[in-house]
């Protein structure tokens, strides 16, 4: 099966959201995580983590994650 080629750049984000231990790599994967989505599935991935990191202990990140989030929703 091919996959996109965003995919694998749509995991990583989501690997460093939701597992890094430095709140600026997760505050940068929850950014990234709002741009440049063109599939589907990808969104759909991309959506769970960033309900999932609304959670996080850092409000930096929280910030990051709310705004991908309202980028998202805008398309």
């Amino acid at each position: 099966m091919n996959r996109h080629p965003f995919t694998h750049s749509v995991r990583g984000s989501i690997e460093n959201l939701l597992a890094h231990r430095a709140p600026e790599a997760r505050e940068a994967a929850a950014s990234t995580l709002g741009e440049t989505l063109t599939r589907v599935a990808d969104e759909r991935e991309a959506l769970e983590a960033l309900s999932t990191a609304l959670h996080d202990p850092s409000a930096r990140v929280q910030d990051a994650v709310l705004q991908s989030l309202v980028r998202l929703s805008t398309r």
